[in-house]
C-alpha cells in the first residue's frame, strides 16, 4: 500500500469515527450548560489542529494534495470535518469526567418535555437562572419529569470551565 492510500483511510476512519459518535454520544454536548459556547469554543480549537494535521500531511507528502482523484478531495476533508468533531466529543468528554469531582446543586424549572419521534431521543427544556437551554436526560429521569415541575440539578464544574449536568431530580 502505498502513503497516499495510507493517509486517504486514516481520514475515512476519522469520518467514520465521527459519524458514530454523532450518533452514540451526543449526550456529551447535550448536558453542557452553555453548550453552543462550547461548541464554538472547541471547534475553533479542532479547526486549528485539523488545519495543523493538513499542513504537516502537505509538508511530509505534498503530492497529495495535487492528486486529482475526487477520493482525495474525500479524504482531505474527512480529515477536515473529522478531526474538528473528534477534538470537540473529546474536550466534552474530558469535561464531563473531571466536572464529577466538583459537583454542586441547583434549581430549574421545565419548560417543555418532549421526545424526538424519529430518534426516540427525549428532551427537556429548562429555565436555569433566567436562561432556557434543551438538554437530555437520561431515559428513567425524563419519565418523571413533567411540563411546569421544579427540578434539583446536580452540575459539575469540568476542568475546561464549562458545567455539566450530571443528574435530574424532580423535587
Amino acid at each position: 500500500m502505498n502513503i497516499e492510500k495510507f493517509i486517504d483511510y486514516i481520514g475515512w476512519t476519522f469520518l467514520v469515527a465521527t459519524l458514530i459518535l454523532l450518533r452514540i454520544a451526543e449526550r456529551l454536548l447535550d448536558n453542557i450548560i452553555k453548550a453552543k459556547a462550547f461548541l464554538v469554543e472547541y471547534s475553533a480549537f479542532g479547526l486549528l489542529l485539523s488545519l495543523t494535521v493538513l499542513y504537516l500531511i502537505f509538508r511530509l507528502q505534498p503530492d497529495y494534495f495535487k492528486s486529482g482523484e475526487t477520493k482525495r478531495a474525500s479524504a482531505i476533508l474527512s480529515y477536515f470535518f473529522g478531526l474538528i468533531a473528534l477534538f470537540v466529543f473529546g474536550t466534552a468528554y474530558y469535561n464531563l469526567e473531571t466536572s464529577k469531582q466538583n459537583t454542586k446543586t441547583t434549581n430549574a424549572f421545565v419548560i417543555d418535555h418532549y421526545e424526538n419521534y424519529r430518534y426516540k431521543t427525549k428532551y427537556v427544556t429548562l429555565d436555569i437562572d433566567g436562561r432556557t437551554e434543551r438538554f437530555q436526560p437520561n431515559k428513567n429521569e425524563w419519565e418523571k419529569i413533567s411540563v411546569n415541575d421544579s427540578l434539583t440539578l446536580t452540575v459539575g464544574q469540568g476542568q475546561l470551565g464549562y458545567q455539566c449536568i450530571l443528574q435530574f431530580t424532580k423535587q
